[in-house]
């Protein structure tokens, strides 16, 4: 899938959503492909009416209900959103077919970008 679009901002490209879902994952959120495809579906229908967005809080708010199923992971959920974001801006994780493997750190469930050798 060829996302790239100078228009999109790296938070709202559907390449990031895979670094996302695997985040929650890790801190035990239980994703499936219907989760998957719903959020991708999401995510390109924005994209699609251009819609960025303003703020990517809002694509939080509306990814939600989609990953998650109890009230805790509701409760988290923005946690590990707000921590995905920062990975991105931080880290500016690249475009490149080179894997990352977004792993969590035992203090603070902080993500850390780790490439694939």
């Amino acid at each position: 899938m060829d996302t790239e679009n100078k228009d999109i901002p790296n938070w709202l490209n559907p390449d990031r959503l895979i670094e996302l879902i695997e985040l929650l994952r890790k801190a035990g959120y239980k994703i499936g492909i219907s989760e998957h495809i719903a959020a991708q579906d999401l995510i390109l229908f924005l994209i699609g009416e251009r819609q960025t967005l303003d703020d990517p809080k809002q694509l939080r708010t509306l990814l939600g209900p989609i990953f998650c199923k109890s009230l805790i992971e509701q409760e988290n959920f923005q946690y590990h959103f707000d921590n995905w974001l920062k990975l991105i801006k931080e880290i500016g994780l690249s475009h490149t077919t080179e894997k990352v493997n977004l792993e969590v750190e035992d203090k603070g469930l902080l993500p850390v970008a780790r490439r694939r050798i």
